[in-house]
């Protein structure tokens, strides 16, 4: 009975691990879904670049994308493809911070360098 009880505890054990092994890296590349008060925003992102686009606000624009280590990237050199240009002198940085996992879900903690506000962000990837 002990031996079967252990391998039960092994089996429970190893398969609660395996389903909490997505780590930063599992999000670098992808296409990702974020709910906002603007409307749903769909990123796509590469290894060098991340696109935004956002129906509801007729916005899509694409960035350069470097990592800085494995849970942090920064967004630069926005170009704007629809939509209105915020003047910011093409100087915005915007820094992103992975925190946190849940499946295929991660949260992000972004800030710039143009304002002081910082964001906590849900976002969910789809593929």
């Amino acid at each position: 009975m002990k031996k079967f009880i252990l391998i039960l505890f092994v089996c429970l054990t190893s398969s609660f691990v395996s389903s909490q092994d997505l780590n930063c890296k599992d999000f670098h590349i992808g296409k990702f879904e974020m709910d906002s008060e603007f409307g749903k925003i769909i990123i796509t992102r590469t290894e060098t670049s991340q696109v935004e686009y956002c129906k509801e606000m007729n916005y899509k624009a694409s960035f350069d994308l470097v990592w800085k280590d494995d849970c942090t990237y920064e967004l630069s050199n926005e170009k704007i493809q629809i939509g209105d240009k915020i003047d910011t002198n093409n100087s915005i940085k915007v820094k992103s911070k992975i925190y946190k996992i849940e499946e295929n879900v991660f949260f992000l903690r972004v800030s710039s360098n143009i304002d002081e506000l910082v964001i906590d962000c849900k976002i969910k990837k789809v593929n």
